[in-house]
């Protein structure tokens, strides 16, 4: 999703790494965060197809940096619209639902559950129903503090099998 690379990854710092005001904030994280749109709620067409997300793959940053052991996915969707034969989103996204997940300290695909993503609800016709999905994966708490930067190399979205719908 990030580049669909394993080979690079998307790095950045806060304060989790580089917090030195004292005394300690009993909360030192302060907005790492990333934010994804793995797409539509449905394959557009005159009667869209929902798709619907099952699961989330992460692979770990490489082991000179900082990874996350904690993450707090957040999920938004965004409303569309036709307007003047155009299809726009006004809208900003709506908070859904949020999770926190817990990652091994490892470089192997880890996945888990989309349990907070609602399914796609049926649609009547284009727009109908469709929404565009967003998701902010917060880092929470990270491993053993390695540099200045927390480093994530891919995140993968597992899509139902049509045949599942």
């Amino acid at each position: 999703m990030l580049d669909k690379n394993t080979e690079t990854f998307w790095a950045d710092q806060g304060n989790l790494t580089v917090d030195n005001r004292e005394p300690v904030l009993a909360t030192p994280y302060d907005g790492l965060w990333l934010m994804i749109s793995p797409g539509a709620t449905h394959t557009a067409g005159k009667i869209p197809i929902p798709k619907n997300l099952v699961s989330i793959e992460i692979m770990q940053g490489p082991s000179q940096m900082s990874r996350p052991k904690r993450i707090r996915i957040s999920y938004f969707e965004q409303k569309l619209y036709q307007i003047n034969h155009d299809y726009k989103f006004p809208d900003q996204p709506e908070f859904v639902s949020a999770k926190d997940i817990e990652l091994t300290d490892s470089n192997q695909w880890q996945s888990f559950s989309l349990d907070i993503v609602p399914k796609a609800l049926p649609s009547s016709g284009f727009p109908n129903n469709v929404k565009q999905r967003w998701f902010r994966f917060e880092v929470v708490d990270i491993y053993k503090r390695k540099g200045k930067a927390i480093a994530i190399s891919e995140i993968r979205f597992v899509q139902q099998k049509p045949e599942e719908n």
